[in-house]
């Protein structure tokens, strides 16, 4: 529809990750400024996935979008159970864990490095 926004516009919507503060804790220690980074996540059993916008703090700013999965996890899941009938257990669960500590190394990798 030709519609333009705004720099930032979309930034804004997107929520703060809860443990920035954290990291920030680890920057100010290196003497670096704080980040910002703010996020969407979307979750399907043995599928995750973490979009946003990272800012360093000196005036820069990096999109990253990080899907992790695993296809023979969720093929076995999708051959053993009715669609109706699926839901998260606690093998799923776990592996959801795992994903979402995978997502926050690498943004806290990626955010020190900067």
């Amino acid at each position: 529809n030709g519609q333009r926004f705004g720099d930032g516009e979309y930034v804004d919507l997107l929520r703060m990750v809860p443990w920035v503060g954290e990291l920030n804790e680890e920057r100010r220690a290196d003497g670096l400024p704080p980040v910002s980074i703010r996020a969407k996540s979307g979750t399907m059993n043995y599928a995750v996935g973490l979009a946003g916008m990272l800012e360093p703090g000196d005036g820069r700013r990096f999109a990253f979008a990080i899907f992790v999965n695993d296809q023979g996890a969720r093929a076995a899941l999708d051959a053993a159970v009715d669609d109706a009938a699926r839901e998260v257990n606690g093998q799923t669960r776990a592996w959801l864990n795992q994903a979402r500590l995978l997502e926050r190394d690498l943004l806290t990798h990626w955010a020190l490095a900067l």
